[in-house]
């Protein structure tokens, strides 16, 4: 077999260099090239389709290889290559089967004038990839030598599922992703609980993770949000609705839950479990009745049940923050680029703002009414304000709802700014200062998740934390509402 692969990997390089390309790196069993256009990367796809088909296999069968092509811009680093156009080919590729070669709409688009002799392009229509960003139009490179016949795109639809299309590309966490991919794809693990404080992104990890692991639970990936439910019995009525199951029977929910899931191979992600932790049990319970499911928990808090596997988030890495800051900034402002004049200040303000993702897309947000240095200057004058004495312990509570609609992170509007944007002058005072009395109430039950290694099930609690923070931020802008002061 390690010759097979090996003469595999050889024809697939010399495609690759034949056309002009370069190989990137190995990917386990297959590799990643780039070349200057499309119609050079279609052009290796199809030598290598020919070329393995026609390799005289000895000891095993004909290898089939699953191939995609998609263009776009892709950042160098180290001898690799990042971003979005990366990570969109890779989800390309993985919705083939072996033997097949597509291409999204862009690729197809730039080599269609250009293809070798013979070949044409079958449009295979719309399709969701496991990165839940907006749909893609698909195309296969049809030969007439090859196979052009295969089973429907291991996409979204491919199995049941209620996961949500996301507004923007999900950036970065690769290491965070395969820690968790192990973790799922390991027999003996049925529950891992992603910890962290609000705005860390486990909400969008666990989302990306439970799409990236859809072809392995023929029953289906489901997410219940548990953001509005406060009793611990309402948790498993939350589970039967998003399954599309209904109760049956005069037992507990739960019990009704496990007679319904017990034959099926089926995903739960339970989102924002830390308001109802007195359901931890029965999480326990469900999986100790239903063997073919298993369970991703988003919390500020680990469960602390038998056979839970707690992952701390952590924030981003520093080129993970700029990445981020990149692609939100040009959301809010096409034109924006990453350049020598503004690379230092960009890796600042996601520095200053501890490599939350939320922070982040919340700055890079702000293009629209700042330049990067002004949001830089602004971040330091909060923290020369004493806003984050602590920056790695944020408060949970009020960390989603601040920001929202109005900008009071230290890069905020002024006041005046905001009246006259909104044309709303008093009731936007008003709207102010209700927004932040209420994240102030929040803030002040927030509860602090701090993740340390040590044995699973066995993380540390932080208490409920007051004080110094964004708590004290809060009350600081609240006052100089009241005062009529700047925002910032």
């Amino acid at each position: 077999m390690n010759g097979a692969v090996e003469r595999h990997d050889a024809i697939l390089r010399d495609a690759v260099e034949r056309s002009r390309g370069r190989v990137v790196k190995g990917t386990g069993d297959g590799l990643m090239a780039v070349f200057a256009s499309a119609a050079d990367g279609v052009e290796a796809c199809l030598a290598a389709q020919r070329a393995l088909q026609d390799e005289a296999w000895d000891e095993t069968r004909p290898l089939r290889v699953r191939m995609g092509i998609h263009a776009g811009e892709a950042q160098p680093r180290g001898g690799d290559f990042y971003g979005p156009a990366v990570n969109r080919t890779a989800r390309i590729m993985a919705a083939a089967h072996g033997g097949q070669v597509l291409l999204s709409e862009l690729a197809a688009d730039l080599c269609s004038a250009l293809l070798p002799p013979e070949t044409r392009l079958r449009d295979l229509g719309r399709h969701r990839l496991k990165d839940l960003f907006q749909s893609e139009h698909i195309f296969q490179l049809v030969y007439p030598a090859l196979a052009r016949d295969f089973p429907p795109l291991q996409t979204l639809a491919h199995r049941p599922n209620n996961l949500p299309t996301q507004t923007s590309e999900f950036v970065g966490r690769e290491a965070q992703l395969a820690a968790i991919r192990e973790l799922l794809e390991a027999t003996g693990v049925r529950l891992v609980t992603m910890i962290g404080p609000g705005g860390i992104g486990k909400t969008r990890l666990a989302l990306q993770a439970a799409a990236d692991q859809i072809d392995r639970f023929d029953d289906g990936v489901y997410l219940v949000d548990l953001s509005h439910v406060r009793q611990p019995e309402d948790v498993f009525e939350a589970v039967l609705r998003a399954v599309g199951l209904t109760a049956t029977g005069d037992g507990s929910l739960l019990e009704a839950l496990k007679e319904q899931l017990r034959p099926r191979r089926m995903l739960l992600v339970l989102d924002n479990f830390e308001q109802v932790m007195a359901a931890a049990d029965g999480v326990a319970e469900l999986l100790q009745g239903c063997a073919e499911v298993k369970v991703v928990v988003t919390s500020r808090e680990a469960l602390r049940v038998r056979g839970e596997h707690v992952l701390a988030v952590p924030p981003l890495s520093e080129y993970e923050a700029v990445r981020l800051f990149v692609e939100r900034a040009r959301e809010a402002r096409p034109d924006f680029a990453l350049a020598d004049e503004n690379a230092a200040t960009v890796a600042a303000i996601g520095a200053r703002l501890d490599g939350l993702p939320l922070a982040i897309e919340l700055a890079a947000a702000r293009l629209t009414l700042f330049s990067p240095e002004d949001l830089r200057a602004r971040l330091r004058a909060a923290g020369r304000a004493g806003r984050c004495r602590r920056p790695r312990a944020r408060t949970a509570g009020g960390s989603r709802t601040l920001p929202r609609g109005l900008g009071q992170h230290p890069f905020g509007l002024s006041l005046g700014a905001r009246q006259r944007r909104d044309r709303g002058g008093t009731a936007s005072r008003r709207f102010a200062r209700h927004r932040l009395a209420r994240s102030q109430r929040r803030s002040r039950r927030a509860t602090v998740a701090q993740g340390d290694a040590g044995p699973a099930g066995a993380r540390r609690r932080g208490g409920a934390r007051e004080g110094p923070g964004l708590c004290e931020h809060v009350r600081r802008r609240s006052r100089q509402l009241r005062r009529g002061d700047r925002l910032g």
